[in-house]
């Protein structure tokens, strides 16, 4: 056998070494993409290969995921609702989807529902502040200048409360069930319950904003010219806090308390 590659010319030897070669190549494909998106990063792509002759170059489909599209928002005026004279502080009735404005200019409350006036219900004179109590479902109007607070249930007054003088803002207390009324002129919260009137508790000088913590279940008054706070528990004050000058509005932080 070695004789016989001996006798072999150096022609005959290149030729079968480049047979070697080429068989060899034959075994590795060569990819290039579809294509390319300069200054892009590619997206994860799924390829399939085809082996192909030595020496050329194997194509890979590809199939690219589409990136999913945002749905557009768009923000808008859809709709523009007049009522009464001198709308002041509105409230929302969960329980039958109603929004109270109560209109001071013109003593009455708009009852809105979606976009449309639904009912317009008479009240006392300076109507300034509405609150819903969800636990008899009605929703209580102060009247500045009536001093008195009206009941309305749905679309209709069930009662007319006197209260204090100069009644302003409420809050209404989940785990009792009263409301309490501050009444700036007179220097006293009405607490009410349903329809009735169940107690009247003197506090600190021009009585401003009433605020109810649902984590301690204590009602805190704001005392305008006394530069207090007086704190309520059910019908009595168990604390009157000195505070800064015109203390006006208060807020309860359910996180910290």
């Amino acid at each position: 056998m070695q004789d016989r590659f001996r006798r072999l010319k150096p022609a005959t030897i290149s030729a079968l070494l480049g047979l070697l070669v080429l068989a060899s190549a034959l075994a590795v494909p060569v990819l290039t993409p579809l294509s390319t998106h300069p200054g892009k990063a590619d997206a994860p792509s799924v390829a399939q290969l085809e082996a192909g002759p030595a020496g050329k170059t194997t194509q890979a489909s590809t199939t690219t995921p589409e990136s999913p599209t945002a749905p557009e928002t768009s923000f808008g005026v859809i709709a523009t609702i007049a009522i009464g004279s001198g709308p002041l502080f509105a409230e929302y009735d969960s329980a039958n989807g109603y929004l109270y404005v109560p209109n001071e200019g013109s003593n009455k409350v708009s009852v809105i529902d979606g976009t449309s006036v639904v009912a317009t219900v008479t009240v006392g004179s300076l109507p300034m502040y509405a609150m819903h109590d969800s636990g008899n479902g009605y929703v209580y109007v102060t009247n500045g200048n009536s001093d008195n607070v009206s009941v309305i249930d749905g679309t209709s007054v069930v009662a007319t409360l006197a209260v204090g003088s100069l009644p302003t803002t409420m809050a209404y207390d989940s785990g009792n069930g009263y409301v309490y009324v501050g009444n700036a002129d007179s220097n006293n919260v009405s607490v009410l319950h349903d329809t009735s009137l169940v107690a009247t508790i003197s506090v600190g000088a021009f009585t401003g904003r009433v605020t109810y913590d649902s984590g301690n279940g204590y009602v805190y008054v704001m005392n305008g010219n006394s530069g207090t706070v007086s704190v309520i528990s059910g019908t009595s004050v168990v604390a009157t806090v000195t505070v800064g000058s015109d203390p006006d509005y208060a807020a309860c932080d359910s996180g910290n308390g």
